[in-house]
């Protein structure tokens, strides 16, 4: 499953998002492997840097990666965040 938000100023909407996603998922029967989950910013402000909170789903820390691809389209499409 792949999840995509915008986070405009505040990362308030983004977190809900995260938060429904989990609920969902248990109130559906469904567990949902935190450890394989992953999570990519892509920050297209052109002020300064900003830095965002680590993410937690049900307590657990969930891995901040700069590279991800997806594998289900036909042609794996890759996207690289940039670290500068």
């Amino acid at each position: 499953m792949t999840t995509l938000s915008l986070i405009s100023k505040i990362e308030t909407a983004y977190r809900s998002e995260i938060s429904y996603l989990a609920d969902s998922c248990e109130e559906n029967n469904l567990k949902l492997n935190v450890s394989k989950t992953k999570e990519g910013l892509v920050d297209f402000s052109r002020k300064q840097q900003r830095s965002f909170h680590s993410l937690s789903i049900n307590r657990a820390q969930v891995e901040r990666v700069d590279n991800f691809t997806y594998p289900m389209l036909t042609s794996p499409a890759t996207c690289q965040v940039p670290t500068t």
